[in-house]
């Protein structure tokens, strides 16, 4: 089983997410239910910010209703994965 490093914990704190997720490998990437499913290929920090952040949307939000509001969560994702990777440089 993988674990999110302190960097990764480090930066979704100041944004107020604190993820509870499980992380699995898995041979696709991508977050359902609380658990983050990661290719092993894919195991890397920027990543996991991202799938990270969707533990933080559905456990204040649930389920994206509809089409628009996941867009706008992979939006959120996309914006704070950016931000991450523009701060470890």
């Amino acid at each position: 089983m993988f674990e999110a490093t302190l960097v990764v914990l480090s930066f979704l704190a100041k944004f107020n997410c604190y993820p509870e997720a499980y992380i699995v490998p898995s041979n696709a990437t991508f977050f359902l239910d609380g658990v983050v499913y990661i290719h092993p290929d894919m195991y890397k920090d920027h990543v996991l910010v991202h799938e990270l952040v969707h533990d933080c949307q559905w456990r204040k939000h649930g389920n994206a209703k509809t089409y628009n509001e996941w867009v706008m969560r992979e939006r959120q994702a996309m914006h704070l994965e950016t931000v991450f990777l523009e701060q470890q440089e």
